[in-house]
């Protein structure tokens, strides 16, 4: 009996924000924030706090953008379930 192919569990990650977008050589980083569980800013708040930098070539930043925009206009057109 043949097996179906076995694919990678896709690694999930929670964020709250982007804190900076920065490009640099054709290369792209985003820093992601996630508010902090453990730590209250002045205002008692959690506190955000760096978590995840996403770092990809300017030409998937682009096409990625794309797919975003697309995802964004669903979405503000009312759709219930979209994708870019």
């Amino acid at each position: 009996m043949t097996q179906p192919p076995t694919t990678s569990p896709v690694t999930e990650i929670f964020v709250d924000g982007i804190r900076f977008v920065t490009a640099n050589d054709g290369v792209v980083r985003i820093d992601f924030v996630s508010l902090s569980p453990y730590r209250r800013g002045d205002d008692n708040r959690p506190a955000v706090e760096n978590s995840v930098r996403l770092i990809m070539p300017l030409k998937g930043f682009t096409a990625s953008m794309d797919t975003l925009r697309r995802f964004v206009e669903g979405v503000t057109a009312g759709d219930k379930t979209t994708s870019g």
